[in-house]
């Protein structure tokens, strides 16, 4: 017979039960819920029916249950409500913008970046623009540009670094066969002994 324990998912989630299986904001939630809900209907059905009273305790008793015990994508019901009441409601769109303010900053020589980048230009950050470049050779920026120049020097010193590698390749197994024939040129390893 084996004893079966359940164990959450996620350690940092678990809530220790007080009563009932009730966490403790749970049951908190849960007894403020019931007396609210009952000291409501009570004091709605001196002036009104039943029906009416049940309408007002739900609408009533809901938010705090769902405080209590509605958990969204790792949120609480008041945090979840929070930001999905400032989702909708609140300053959610950026919009586009030809003017950044990364313009208006200072460089180190004290002079401020060049204000060139006008409505219809391919690239954002294209500060250093030459003058008579065609829109294929636009780059972001200069300091990234990549020319022929580059690119045959960066292939001739990557050819270095392979045949420098090869050679010292070479050595080291010129050097390991040298030793691996002292060690088998002794007469010893290489005439039998008789018993």
């Amino acid at each position: 017979m084996s004893i079966e324990v359940r164990i959450p998912k996620e350690i940092t989630e678990y809530k220790e039960k007080i009563i009932f299986g009730l966490s403790i904001r749970q049951l908190i939630c849960f007894t403020v819920a019931i007396t609210l809900g009952v000291g409501t209907y009570i004091f709605v059905t001196k002036w009104s029916n039943a029906d009416v009273a049940s309408y007002v305790v739900i609408v009533e008793v809901m938010p705090i249950f769902a405080i209590g015990f509605i958990k969204k994508n790792g949120f609480t019901f008041e945090k979840y409500a929070a930001m999905m009441f400032q989702h909708k409601c609140g300053r959610n769109r950026r919009w586009y913008a030809t003017h950044l303010l990364i313009d208006e900053i200072s460089t180190e020589t004290g002079h401020s970046l060049p204000d060139k980048k006008r409505r219809g230009e391919k690239y954002v950050w294209n500060v250093y623009k030459k003058k008579h470049s065609t829109d294929k050779n636009l780059r972001e920026c200069t300091s990234f540009e990549v020319t022929a120049k580059s690119r045959k020097r960066k292939s001739q010193e990557a050819l270095r670094e392979i045949n420098s590698a090869r050679k010292e390749y070479r050595t080291e197994k010129q050097a390991a066969e040298k030793t691996a024939k002292k060690c088998c040129s002794t007469p010893d390893s290489t005439t039998y002994h008789q018993i």
